[in-house]
């Protein structure tokens, strides 16, 4: 019993691991997408020191939005795996998906964000609740050009939920891999002792 409850949270903090790694390339890509556009866009200058305290502050950002995904993604991973359900393993790639798929969101709109307002999320964001809908539909599509970060964000959104499922299939792999080596190489299983 003791056993199998650390084999399942060994298996969680791995899963974990993963989906960190996840995040931190997510973020990663989506900070230097955001410093680009903003030296594209004339808005960051191309300066060395700019370009690096642009990249460095918004991965402080990134990182604070990281542990916060993680610290929802753990307990809910270990959860499902503890339920014994047999869709826990979809649920929890569903929910890893889910949360780099949110990440995706925020990105993008953060560019757009920028680029409205020439700053990084604030206060600004909520001024926006005293506005009709169609009024901000209308400014986003028509002003500021939201259908290409539409498309920009089921694109990216795409390659993500591909790639993080490719990532699991090589993580299974390996696992395997790991399983049977330590159980037939150094455990000793399969061999007869006279």
């Amino acid at each position: 019993m003791f056993s199998s409850i650390l084999t399942i949270l060994n298996r969680c903090i791995t899963n974990t691991f993963i989906f960190s790694f996840s995040l931190l390339v997510l973020f990663g890509f989506l900070r230097i997408l955001f410093v680009l556009y903003g030296v594209f866009m004339e808005q960051i200058s191309f300066s060395s020191s700019d370009f690096l305290l642009t990249l460095l502050n918004g991965l402080k950002y990134d990182a604070r939005s990281s542990a916060f995904l993680v610290s929802v993604y753990f307990p809910l991973s270990f959860i499902l795996a503890i339920s014994k359900n047999k869709h826990a393993l979809i649920l929890r790639r569903s929910l890893a998906q889910i949360l780099l798929i949110l990440c995706v969101i925020i990105g993008l709109s953060n560019i757009g964000f920028y680029f409205i307002f020439h700053s990084a999320f604030n206060a600004k964001l909520f001024l926006l609740k005293d506005e009709s809908f169609t009024t901000i539909l209308s400014m986003g599509f028509l002003e500021f050009h939201l259908a290409y970060y539409l498309v920009a964000l089921i694109l990216i959104g795409a390659i993500v939920y591909f790639s993080y499922l490719k990532i699991l299939v090589i993580e299974e792999r390996l696992m395997t891999k790991v399983s049977y080596f330590v159980a037939h190489k150094i455990g000793g299983g399969g061999e007869t002792h006279s």
